[in-house]
């Protein structure tokens, strides 16, 4: 798996030719500012709750499912 990029509290992987694979760390960051110290378990909870509202939310989206408890694929998009 490919590292393509890394943003203020998630990591992008090209997963394959269709997806992408996100996953969230327990970084911290406010206003633009990332801060030194983790949240145990941040990146779990913000992955769960992504997973949650994609699947809530009655529109298309671009998420595929969840591999762990940090991670999920969604289809790649232009």
């Amino acid at each position: 798996m490919k590292f393509l990029t890394s943003g203020k509290v998630k990591d992008l992987y090209d997963a394959d030719e269709s997806s992408i694979l996100f996953k969230c760390s327990d970084r911290i960051s406010a206003f633009d500012v990332k801060f030194k110290q983790d949240i145990p378990r941040k990146g779990e909870i913000l992955c769960k709750f992504a997973e949650f509202w994609f699947n809530k939310l009655p529109v298309s989206n671009h998420f595929i499912k969840r591999k762990s408890d940090t991670e999920i694929i969604v289809k790649k998009m232009k």
